[in-house]
């Protein structure tokens, strides 16, 4: 430390209580070194360092081939006229680059980063917690949604690294990698730490989560909540798995501006609304809606005003809804093929008049109807769309009892054929 440091701090531990104990309050205690042990990776504050001997030319300079030189990468401050580090090299003043490292030296780790420590089990109801050392970085809270959920997730963060595929967005400098093992047709709630040298000049008034799908250049951003006391912000409802999140500016992350998305129920169909108040090389729309099998498939697309100042009214209408609960979502396409998806709306439609139980189901399903004889066939499948064989039996006052035996434990979907529609119900096999 420089000789002229002053702080009201009388040692090293009140400094880092001092400092709020966030990520760049990276201490070496034997407390601080159980908090960052765990889930395989072992920290050892010795190894974050080239050289521990004063004299040797590089004193304190960090190692980054080792894996804890990531617990403070890119935590430091632009400082005004300070341009270089101890050993000469360059540290930039501008708060829309990688931020400064933290120290006295410039430095880029060349390892991966370490793998996150977690805190509760994936459950649900349930949360999970990830941890970088002593600072949480991720938090799940999970919903089973009928699926199934993942066995295990791994979460590494990049702070100070440009996220991929984002080149000429306002994006974070940094963002997280989360990696999925098994599940199913689940939905989460994701919680993000940001750090305000990770900010890129983005306000925290503007953040935006944004995330990428398995497609290069395909980054879709969603309605978030920002906390600026515990600096975090939250999206509800994600339901097409993981990948790489990072946070965008809301005033610039689509080529348009989307003030309201919304579907309702109209003269038994579903009307499927929204509106802009801006709207820059916007091509068109794409509306989808999430079929039984959980895709999401093309119902209408809608021209756009390619470029517009002024309030734009658009809808469209799903002639075929089925009973039960149907989800929408818009596409937006620009002129040059970019696109990004808008939030999800979900819509209630028709009243169920038959009960299916139970769910989950062992070897038999049954059903009961307020209908007599109203159920004309029954078909079961599987995800994939492919028949089960069952047999059926019906009992008076519209009653049946399907058999599966021998299924094996997954997800299936009950097609009820009707007078004049299909019903639908998702089913769990235990």
């Amino acid at each position: 430390m420089a000789s002229n440091f002053t702080s009201s701090a009388s040692s090293l531990t009140d400094l880092k209580a001092l400092s709020g104990d966030d990520l760049s309050s990276i201490g070496a205690s034997s407390g601080d070194m159980s908090k960052f042990n765990g889930a395989g990776f072992t920290f050892d504050p010795e190894r974050m360092f080239a050289a521990v001997n004063e004299g040797a030319g590089n004193y304190l300079d960090i190692d980054e081939s080792q894996q804890e030189s990531w617990l403070v990468y890119a935590g430091g401050t632009h400082l005004a006229n300070i341009i270089e580090d101890f050993s000469g090299t360059a540290r930039s003043l501008d708060i829309t680059e990688n931020p400064p490292s933290l120290g006295a030296f410039e430095f880029t780790p060349n390892t991966t980063p370490i793998a996150t420590h977690q805190i509760g089990a994936i459950a649900d109801p349930g949360i999970s917690d990830f941890y970088v050392g002593n600072r949480k970085i991720v938090s799940l809270k999970w919903n089973e949604n009928g699926g199934s959920l993942p066995t295990s997730v791994k979460i590494h963060y990049y702070p100070g690294h440009q996220p991929p595929d984002t080149d000429g967005y306002p994006v974070f400098n940094g963002y997280i990698q989360v990696d999925a093992v098994g599940g199913s047709d689940y939905m989460y709630d994701i919680e993000l730490a940001y750090e305000p040298a990770l900010l890129a000049g983005i306000s925290t008034n503007d953040i935006l989560l944004t995330k990428r799908s398995d497609e290069v250049n395909d980054w879709s951003t969603w309605q978030t909540t920002v906390n600026t006391v515990s600096r975090v912000f939250t999206v509800k409802n994600i339901d097409n798995g993981f990948s790489y999140f990072t946070g965008t500016d809301q005033n610039n992350p689509l080529p348009i501006n989307l003030i309201s998305f919304s579907a309702k129920i109209l003269n038994g169909k579903i009307e499927i609304r929204w509106e802009t108040n801006s709207e820059k090389n916007n091509d068109h729309f794409t509306v989808e809606k999430k079929d039984i099998n959980n895709d999401w498939r093309k119902i209408a697309i809608i021209k756009g005003a390619k470029n517009s100042n002024t309030i734009m009214n658009y809808s469209t209408v799903d002639l075929n809804p089925i009973v039960g609960t149907q989800y929408y979502r818009l596409k937006q396409v620009d002129t040059d093929g970019r696109f990004e998806y808008s939030y999800i709306v979900r819509v209630d439609y028709g009243t169920n008049k038959r009960e299916v139980f139970p769910n989950p189901f062992i070897d038999q399903i049954f059903i009961k109807s307020k209908g007599e004889k109203s159920i004309k066939r029954i078909e079961l499948k599987n995800i994939m769309g492919e028949n089960i064989n069952i047999s059926t039996e019906y009992f008076p006052q519209d009653k049946w009892k399907i058999n599966a035996p021998a299924l094996q434990k997954g997800t299936y979907i009950l097609f009820l054929y009707l007078e004049n529609r299909v019903e639908t119900r998702k089913l769990m096999k235990q």
